[in-house]
C-alpha cells in the first residue's frame, strides 16, 4: 500500500476516534472511555504525521 494512502487511513481513523469521543462526551459517557478515544485519536494522528513526513513507520 502506498504511504500516502496509509497516511490518509491513519488520519481518517484518528478523526473517527475523535468523533466517537465527542459523541460519548456529549451523552455523558464514561470518562475512561472518552479519554481512551481521545488517546487513540492522538496516537493515530501522530502516526499519520510521521508517515507524511518520513514515509515510513
Amino acid at each position: 500500500m502506498a504511504d500516502s494512502v496509509r497516511y490518509n487511513d491513519w488520519f481518517d481513523k484518528a478523526l473517527k476516534d475523535l468523533e466517537s469521543a465527542k459523541i460519548l462526551f456529549e451523552h455523558d459517557g464514561d470518562n475512561a472511555i472518552v479519554s481512551f478515544h481521545c488517546q487513540q485519536a492522538i496516537e493515530k494522528a501522530l502516526k499519520a504525521f510521521i508517515l507524511r513526513k518520513k514515509s515510513n513507520l
